[in-house]
C-alpha cells in the first residue's frame, strides 16, 4: 500500500508565479513613473519659494518700522531717565553750635495739587520715622505746607532754601515736650527753574 503524502504545501508553483509576476510588474511600474515623481518634487520646491520672495519686500518694510520704533523707544527712555528741574530745602534741629539734636516726625504734608508733592530725603534718623535732618525736594509750583511734631529743650528747628543768595530760612525753638508745627512756604517757578536738575 502506497504511504499518504503527509508534507503541508502552503505555496504551490502557480502561487509563487502568481507573487513573482506582481513583484516584476510593480518594479516597471515603479521604474516608468520615476520621471513623473522628480517632475512633482520640482514643481513643489518652485511653488514654496514663490511665497517668500513676494514676501521679501514686505519683511524689509517690517524691518524699517522696527528700528524706527527701537530708535522712539531709546529717545523715550532717554527723557525719563532725565531728572526734572527741582527746588531743593533744608529741615533739621539743631543747637546753638549748628550740631544736630532734639527730632521730629512729619505728620502731614500738603502740596499745590492737593496730595503728596513734596519728596523727602532723611540724612538723619534717630528712629523708624523720627528724623534731625531732612531734605524737601519740590518739582511744582505752588504753595506747601508741612506739619510736623518736633520736640528738644534748646534746640532750633529751622528750614531753609538751599540756592545761592537764597533768602532767610524759618526757625522755632523747640520745647523739652513735643507739639506740632506747621511749616507753610510757597515755590515759584523761578526757584525751580533757577535751582538744581536737568533743564536740557
Amino acid at each position: 500500500m502506497k504511504p499518504r503524502n503527509r508534507e503541508v504545501n502552503i505555496f504551490n508553483m502557480s502561487v509563487l508565479d502568481l507573487l513573482t509576476g506582481a513583484l516584476g510588474a510593480f518594479c516597471f511600474l515603479t521604474l516608468a513613473l520615476f520621471p513623473s515623481y522628480f517632475k512633482a518634487q520640482s514643481a513643489a520646491a518652485q511653488n514654496s519659494q514663490a511665497p517668500s520672495t513676494a514676501a521679501a519686500p514686505d519683511t524689509s518694510g517690517l524691518s524699517a518700522a522696527n528700528q524706527m520704533l527701537k530708535s522712539e523707544i531709546a529717545s523715550a527712555k532717554h527723557a525719563a531717565e532725565r531728572i526734572p528741574s527741582f527746588a531743593m530745602w533744608d529741615l533739621g534741629s539743631y543747637d546753638s553750635t549748628n550740631h544736630n539734636c532734639g527730632q521730629f516726625k512729619i505728620v502731614r504734608v500738603e502740596g499745590p495739587t492737593g496730595r503728596t508733592d513734596l519728596g523727602i530725603y532723611p540724612t538723619t534718623e534717630t528712629a523708624p520715622g523720627v528724623y534731625q535732618e531732612v531734605f524737601l525736594m519740590a518739582i511744582q509750583p505752588g504753595a506747601y505746607r508741612l506739619v510736623l511734631n518736633a520736640s528738644g529743650p534748646g534746640c532750633i528747628l529751622g528750614v531753609s532754601e538751599l540756592r545761592p543768595n537764597a533768602p532767610a530760612g524759618q526757625s522755632w525753638n523747640l520745647s523739652a515736650t513735643s507739639r506740632q508745627y506747621t511749616l507753610p512756604f510757597t515755590v515759584t517757578p523761578d526757584q525751580i527753574n533757577s535751582n538744581f536738575g536737568d533743564h536740557g
